[in-house]
């Protein structure tokens, strides 16, 4: 009988060999590609944005005077991707990352929302085809299954400064954000990716029933129509894969500014009427440390974001902070 034992068969040694490469390079794929893939099942199912006001201050989801009351509350539904900025206006994503997020190359993609579609439940017009072919989405005007990489929560708010000689100043003294593990419990995120940009315009002191402001909310155009950006906020001890660096431009890292204070207005005058157009735009940034796959496979629940206004100077009360970061408290 033959021995087909044989010793140093030189086929069953490149077995194990060809196995051990064939994890190799499974691994390889899986890592490479994190800050590409990283979302692709996580689904911002209902980010629900409470906006409560303090004394002297009222706020609508329409420039409608009769409209305005002391709360809103505003729901998006909507796939949130990856991506990442300098200023919350201009985006850029990537598919070349490494396992922890740090891009292997500085070569991104400008992101851009230009392809029509009316999506109810995310608020939005239109979307970008590529983006969405990146993540591995297929847009649907029926269903909640197109991705973005940016979120607006807009408003208007009205504060009237009841001080005869003081000065008022409008601040958004809150931005809490937490999310849903089970049932009514909710909790802070582990992730720091998280981020929070203010865009206001001022109005003066009326505002017209029914007609809108022109604001350009698409992130196509370098600057808003009146609006400015008044602060990025990140969830404190944040920080980017070179200190406080993001995509600026196709092949650019730069330093973005955060944790500004977030004040709305500080020039109200006495006895005076102040109308304003708020965008809250929220997106995940890429270029986050903590902003691996690891992190947002698990990220699938209901969140929310409570903001809070107030007048300082303008009503006699106390004067409240100006939030320079996203808290995450639970209670």
């Amino acid at each position: 009988m033959k021995n087909t034992k044989k010793k140093g068969n030189p086929a069953k040694k490149l077995i194990p060999a060809a196995g051990s490469l064939m994890v190799s390079a499974v691994m390889l794929a899986t890592s490479t590609y994190a800050w590409f893939t990283m979302n692709k099942t996580v689904t911002v199912t209902g980010m629900e944005v409470k906006t409560k006001v303090g004394s002297n201050l009222l706020i609508s989801a329409t420039p409608d005077d009769t409209a305005f009351a002391k709360d809103l509350s505003q729901t998006r539904q909507a796939l949130l991707e990856p991506t990442s900025t300098v200023d919350g206006i201009q985006y850029f994503y990537t598919v070349n990352a490494g396992s922890n997020g740090d891009a292997l190359a500085e070569n991104y993609t400008p992101y851009s929302e230009v392809t029509s579609q009316s999506d109810a439940a995310a608020n939005k017009t239109a979307y970008d085809g590529s983006f969405n072919t990146a993540y591995g989405a297929t847009p649907s005007t029926t269903a909640y299954d197109t991705a973005y990489g940016y979120i607006d929560y807009a408003f208007y708010l009205k504060a009237t400064n009841t001080n005869g000689s003081d000065t008022g100043t409008l601040v958004m003294s809150k931005c809490n954000l937490l999310y849903n593990t089970t049932g009514d419990t909710w909790a802070a995120p582990t992730d720091k990716a998280w981020r929070v940009a203010m865009f206001v315009q001022e109005l003066g002191s009326s505002v017209s029933a029914g007609t809108a402001p022109t604001v350009d909310t698409s992130g196509q155009t370098p600057s808003y129509s009146g609006a400015l950006k008044k602060t990025i906020l990140r969830i404190s001890g944040a920080g980017n894969q070179s200190g406080t660096n993001a995509v600026d431009s196709t092949t650019t890292l730069s330093a973005a500014t955060y944790d500004t204070a977030a004040t709305v207005d500080s020039t109200i005058a006495s006895n005076a009427t102040e109308y304003y157009y708020v965008v809250i735009r929220l997106w995940l940034e890429g270029e986050d440390t903590t902003c691996t796959s690891q992190t947002y496979a698990a990220l699938t629940n209901k969140y929310k974001l409570d903001l809070q206004f107030d007048l300082n100077g303008g009503d006699g009360t106390t004067a409240a902070t100006a939030a320079t970061n996203i808290t995450t408290a639970t209670s």
